[in-house]
């Protein structure tokens, strides 16, 4: 019988080689899961143990009761002592792992209260109808594991850091201080070491401090998205980001409204012109519509952004005279702000 280490070792394996998701392959991963889960097997395994499963099932995205009752199993070793054992690294894959495990099953779903209301105790807040207790332990979990983030956040890799805050808001675990602060943390460390983030890694950042708008901790996202504009701006750092990368910037600081920022106009606006000298045949609808979207909120010229919309509706025109999937509601209506704003709503139909 294998141990529980060979078991977290032959997962990690698969995972780390990419394996192909061939039923072969996911009917191994089931049965090293099913193994793990058995009683006591987990007891007295080893932190990077946890950690390396619990990654290993993120990255291979096996579904089903296995994996359910896997994380099931695997939350309940993480009490605090435990997680104390962790290494930095190892907290971080935690985390993250949870992120991306996250649905129906693990969202914590309440929405989160104003500045001025005090931090919600650990509660049953999770998507699992009906368990009371044991959503109570999962959130009190991931608060555990956020603390110790935030006790050693200096610790933490660039990467982590950015893991870990992107974890946190897709977990839905900002209406906890213990959360809010780790994100203030963060942003205020890497604002000092942007050189040393990869640039995916600063979009997710941003992405996840500019949550902290309408906190009372929001001065710190506004701060850093200053500095990332800045950065990119003065480092010329713009052509070494992939545009969806570019993209979620600029969504995140126009869902924080941070148009009143000098440094983040000039940004959206040097975006904006770099987008025009660029192919836009090539980036995507979604690329297209969320930088096109972003620029209105932040109140960059009209005309830096006409062109690039005039550019933006042949290809949507040209997508829609091929058959392509027409625009969704919500694309609509901010396609519409965006011609409204450059006074194209009477000149050009929409698409789709």
């Amino acid at each position: 019988t294998f141990t529980p280490q060979c078991l977290a070792n032959s997962l990690w394996a698969c995972a780390k080689l990419g394996i192909a998701p061939s039923s072969n392959a996911r009917c191994f991963v089931r049965r090293c899961l099913d193994e793990l889960c058995r009683p006591g097997r987990l007891q007295g395994f080893a932190a990077q143990g946890l950690a390396n499963s619990l990654w290993a099932v993120a990255r291979l995205r096996v579904s089903g009761s296995a994996t359910a009752g896997f994380v099931a199993a695997a939350v309940q070793e993480l009490d605090p002592d435990r997680i104390r054992q962790f290494a930095a690294q190892e907290l971080s894959m935690t985390i993250w792992a949870l992120a991306r495990l996250d649905g129906a099953s693990f969202r914590c779903r309440r929405p989160a209260p104003s500045a001025a209301a005090p931090s919600a105790a650990p509660s049953a807040a999770f998507g699992l109808a009906g368990r009371g207790a044991e959503d109570e332990a999962e959130e009190y979990m991931l608060c555990a594991l956020t603390q110790e983030a935030l006790r050693r956040i200096h610790e933490l890799s660039p990467q982590g850091l950015s893991n870990i805050s992107w974890s946190i808001v897709t977990l839905g675990l900002t209406c906890h201080a213990s959360a809010r602060q780790f994100l203030a943390g963060a942003a205020q460390r890497a604002a000092r070491e942007l050189a040393e983030f990869a640039p995916q890694a600063i979009a997710n950042l941003c992405w996840a401090v500019c949550r902290l708008s309408g906190h009372e901790e929001a001065p710190c996202a506004a701060g850093f998205a200053t500095c990332v504009a800045e950065h990119l701006m003065r480092q010329g750092r713009m052509a070494s980001f992939s545009w969806p990368d570019l993209s979620s910037l600029a969504s995140a600081m126009a869902r924080a409204e941070l148009g009143h920022i000098s440094e983040v106009r000039s940004f959206a606006t040097s975006l904006v012109s770099y987008m025009g000298a660029t192919q836009c045949e090539g980036l995507g609808r979604q690329v297209l519509l969320n930088v096109a979207h972003s620029a209105v909120r932040l109140r960059i010229p009209r005309t830096v952004l006409e062109p690039v919309v005039l550019r933006i509706s042949e290809v949507l025109d040209f997508e829609a005279s091929s058959g392509a999937r027409p625009l969704n509601g919500i694309d609509l209506r901010q396609w519409r702000e965006v011609r409204s704003r450059c006074g194209l709503i009477a000149r050009q139909r929409l698409p789709g």
